[in-house]
């Protein structure tokens, strides 16, 4: 459990399965998203995505303080980096971009994962805007993308016309997702 400036708690859920961080705009922070995996016993839910906010100039001084210093090996010297943690969406939008719901079981496994910047491959090229994405390693699995604090389902059959795209399927199947790759076409 990681007690927040704010006065908020947050505990992360079951095993760490994913991982992805950028650097935040216009700072030195660090914005991390972990998954996780959590067995089907534990908790109120199987699955979620916890974000983590870092401060990379403390961190590196704790990094220094572990490993390089001979007198404070393995010690961050009292160093605290972590900023803040929380989960890292606060609503859901399903395959349609409609407002969903987030019940206990809604998500199952989420696996390993990996922000895309955008415009990865040059100017207006990629993904418009900067995406953390991941799937649900179960069979009919679903792939999610996290845009700012919105989690979004990007897989199954949507709604609108997609006669120019997929060779006309609206949206990926669904599957054992282990992860997404980007790649310039």
């Amino acid at each position: 459990t990681f007690n927040n400036p704010d006065g908020s708690s947050y505990t992360m859920l079951g095993n760490i399965d994913g991982l992805g961080a950028y650097r935040m705009d216009g700072t030195s922070d660090l914005r991390l998203f972990l998954n996780h995996e959590s067995p089907f016993s534990c908790e109120s839910a199987r699955a979620s995505v916890s974000e983590v906010i870092v401060d990379r100039d403390l961190l590196r001084q704790a990094i220094q303080n572990a490993i390089i210093s001979p007198s404070t090996v393995g010690d961050t010297g009292g160093v605290e980096f972590i900023k803040s943690m929380g989960k890292a969406y606060s609503s859901y939008r399903d395959k349609n971009g409609n407002l969903g719901t987030i019940n206990e079981g809604t998500f199952t496994y989420f696996c390993s994962g990996q922000v895309h910047e955008a415009n990865t491959f040059g100017p207006n090229i990629g993904f418009v805007d900067r995406l953390y994405i991941f799937g649900e390693e179960i069979d009919d699995g679903k792939m999610f993308a996290i845009h700012e604090k919105t989690l979004y389902q990007i897989t199954g059959v949507g709604v609108g016309d997609a006669s120019l795209i997929q060779g006309g399927v609206n949206g990926m199947g669904f599957d054992s997702l282990e992860n997404a790759a980007l790649i310039s076409t």
